[in-house]
């Protein structure tokens, strides 16, 4: 069996949208996922820069050791 032209999705749906209404997920919760882990990772980034000079006297533990520390 040979196919002779890609699978395309079914006509209505892009595939990401397919999938999420597969899973009974909401598009606006979806959208709110995204923006809980778009701030996360911004505060994330906000912590780090500010305790770096904390962060770098874990150096001599490696990476794996600075997990375990608390600040």
């Amino acid at each position: 069996m040979t196919l002779e032209e890609p699978i395309q999705p079914p006509d209505g749906l892009d595939p990401v949208e397919e999938e999420i209404a597969g899973k009974g997920i909401s598009r606006q919760a979806t959208n709110i996922i995204r923006a809980v882990v778009l701030l996360a990772v911004i505060a994330l980034t906000v912590v780090l820069l500010i305790y770096r000079d904390q962060i770098q006297t874990l150096q001599a533990y490696g990476y794996p050791g600075i997990f375990f520390f608390r600040f």
